[in-house]
């Protein structure tokens, strides 16, 4: 990579985030204004999360014990797509401007959120947490467990 950093090494500088990971992630009040190592934090704190990049250079895709759950694409303009209930999709959808169907994937189960500053972070960290969820559940039952065992109760308001 010629003495470029990956995602993954530029999440895992600094203190503890909110995963208890080493991360520089710092929730913050309003829409999403998370920075790309931010996201790359949170997504890399969740349980058993592994990321690759088998579509292109610079577009890390993350997975839950071999699921995919979240394709990110970081460079302008910055869009993550996440895994998600059908009924729920179609609510956001229709909620949102900045949250459509999955770009490349099943649009039943998928939506592209365009990192616009019009989502708000609590939503995001909430989707990224309930594509995880979904991921999971599709799981053998033996990994489905202990994965979703290791996952921090959601924060409560």
């Amino acid at each position: 990579m010629d003495g470029e950093q990956t995602l993954r090494e530029r999440a895992t500088r600094g203190d503890a985030g909110r995963f208890g990971r080493p991360s520089r992630w710092i929730p913050r009040e309003g829409c999403c204004d998370m920075s790309p190592e931010e996201i790359a934090a949170l997504l890399l704190g969740l349980p058993e999360v592994a990321e690759e990049e088998p579509f292109a250079p610079g577009v890390p895709v993350y997975k839950v014990a071999g699921k995919v759950f979240a394709i990110y694409q970081p460079d302008p303009p910055a869009q993550i797509t996440l895994k998600c209930d059908p009924s729920r999709a179609l609510h956001l959808r229709g909620e949102y401007p900045a949250i459509v169907p999955g770009y490349h994937v099943n649009k039943r189960l998928w939506n592209t959120v365009s990192l616009d500053d019009s989502v708000p972070d609590d939503l995001l960290v909430d989707l990224i947490r309930h594509s995880y969820e979904q991921a999971a559940e599709g799981l053998r039952k033996t990994d489905r467990d202990r994965v979703l065992a290791r996952l921090d109760p959601p924060a409560s308001d």
